[in-house]
């Protein structure tokens, strides 16, 4: 079966002085000649670790014009188990049939806050990372060096996912109102390129495995 993504990013500059909310689309289009059910209302954003998903997910990474992915993850505020994924009810019911040419589109909610708009103590590892459970603050407990060791995690600017500025706005007066969503940091201004995936591949028997690639979206910062 034939499935494509398509991906659009609205606005698709961002400034460096002002924070605005930002709507990623994701359709999903069937180019097959059969109808397709796909599950997008059952996927989460492939970062998300917190909690059990059922095998669907988005896939979202900022790439810089040198080929790097930008860093992307959960800032977490549960460190625990992730719990038992919902039941294969659960993904059903977000079922979708696309007939032929026929696409469904979810649009992602997101945030961007510039540097000039984040204090210090907002970006300090301590307050993104606690407990030094997620690999932000250092010494690293992975092979893979921490954020902090690798980023300049003073200059960045955040693309937050699941939160509009209307919500984070007035929650900057907590040092980490960061905590809790999908975060996207951005180094420097320049051209970045947001690739996304839609992958269905359910342990639970739901669906029919897909994959879809959609094609990049240029995104300008400053």
């Amino acid at each position: 079966m034939s499935v494509s993504l398509h991906t659009r990013v609205t606005p698709d500059a961002l400034p460096l002085d002002t924070a605005c909310d930002v709507c990623v689309r994701l359709a999903l289009r069937n180019d097959d000649t059969q109808q397709v059910t796909v599950y997008p209302g059952a996927a989460k954003i492939s970062s998300v670790i917190s909690y059990a998903g059922v095998g669907i997910t988005w896939g979202l990474a900022f790439v810089d014009s040198a080929g790097v992915s930008l860093p992307l993850q959960e800032l977490r505020r549960w460190y625990g188990p992730p719990g038992n994924p919902p039941g294969p009810g659960f993904a059903k019911e977000a079922g979708v049939t696309l007939a032929r040419g026929d696409e469904h589109v979810i649009d992602l909610l997101a945030c961007w806050i510039p540097n000039a708009l984040l204090e210090p103590r907002h970006l300090s590892p301590t307050a993104l990372d606690p407990e030094g459970m997620d690999n932000i603050a250092g010494p690293s407990r992975s092979p893979i060096p921490a954020l902090v060791e690798r980023f300049p995690l003073a200059q960045a600017s955040v693309v937050v996912f699941g939160a509009p500025w209307s919500r984070l706005g007035p929650a900057r007066t907590e040092d980490d109102f960061l905590r809790g969503h999908v975060v996207a940091f951005v180094p420097e201004p320049g051209t970045y390129a947001l690739h996304a995936q839609y992958v269905q591949s359910s342990w639970m028997g739901v669906g029919t495995p897909l994959h879809a690639d959609a094609a990049p979206v240029r995104v300008s910062v400053g």
